[in-house]
């Protein structure tokens, strides 16, 4: 991906570089001669600092795909941690042990001794509490969620908000949201760790539309469609023949449905109706 980059201010840099995003730790295979692991590593450059976000789980993997892609961790000049993970945190340490010159930004809530390991290794830990700039174009989400605290990167760019996630733990749509509200500017690309796998698809389709689900062990899982009501979003659907059940259950509050997963044209016919009321 390559485009000009836009300046904090709204000003385009007097020298646009093309952004370039580079996957080099993943479980996902996808060039021939990287090796493949459980963790995320992007590196990021065309910015005014070269910025890696996250470190994969294994530093030899890291290392080993770097040097097949090209590219030299010397010019690695901050680094984002989006969780405490070891998938996301592994490699740290080797990436200091050959570059330890370098800010680390990584949540508030990160533990003191790996915050003092970091100051050890002679790089500057940086903590982040609330969304904030890190530099030109370069912002954070802030600390996000309640047991697995997260952040994510946001790339402001003249196309929109590159958003980059490393597990999205807190909720992806909640993390996009919050990048969209905080910059007020849409989202060109999200990419990183959305944690859906083993969703149905008809449930992935209701949280792109920024409904909250609650999966089940059966046919059906549970959708929260407030602001919506569910009784009124209910009887709009059985206008065009489709049948979804709501709870109306005062504890739960009067967003929720019971949203059955069916046939393939069936979920699509539901798809296609909520997001045309939604």
């Amino acid at each position: 991906m390559t485009q000009p980059i836009v300046a904090a201010e709204g000003s385009e840099m007097a020298q646009p570089s093309p952004l370039q995003l580079h996957v080099i730790f993943n479980n996902v295979p996808y060039r021939a001669g990287l090796t493949t692991s459980w963790g995320f590593f992007c590196l990021i450059e065309g910015l005014n600092k070269t910025i890696l976000f996250d470190t994969g789980g294994n530093g030899s993997i890291l290392l080993s795909n770097m040097q097949q892609l090209d590219l030299d961790v010397q010019t690695v000049e901050v680094v984002v941690l989006s969780h405490i993970h070891g998938d996301h945190t592994g490699g740290l340490g080797t990436i200091l042990a050959h570059n330890p010159n370098i800010t680390v930004y990584m949540p508030e809530s990160f533990p003191a001794p790996f915050q003092q390991e970091v100051r050890s290794l002679g790089a500057s830990p940086e903590t982040v509490s609330g969304p904030r700039r890190l530099f030109d174009g370069v912002y954070s989400t802030g600390e996000m969620g309640w047991t697995i605290k997260e952040q994510a990167l946001i790339v402001d760019t003249s196309e929109g908000l590159v958003v980059i996630t490393g597990c999205a733990h807190p909720d992806i749509a909640k993390m996009a949201e919050h990048a969209t509200q905080y910059l007020d500017k849409n989202i060109y690309l999200l990419m990183g760790g959305f944690h859906l796998a083993g969703k149905r698809d008809t449930e992935i389709q209701a949280i792109v539309l920024g409904v909250r689900t609650f999966p089940t062990q059966t046919y059906f899982f549970l959708a929260d469609f407030a602001p919506y009501n569910a009784a009124d979003l209910a009887a709009r659907l059985e206008e065009r023949g489709i049948f979804i059940k709501p709870l109306n259950d005062p504890i739960l509050g009067s967003g929720f449905m019971r949203v059955a997963t069916a046939l393939p044209d069936d979920n699509e016919r539901v798809v296609a109706a909520l997001k045309e009321l939604l």
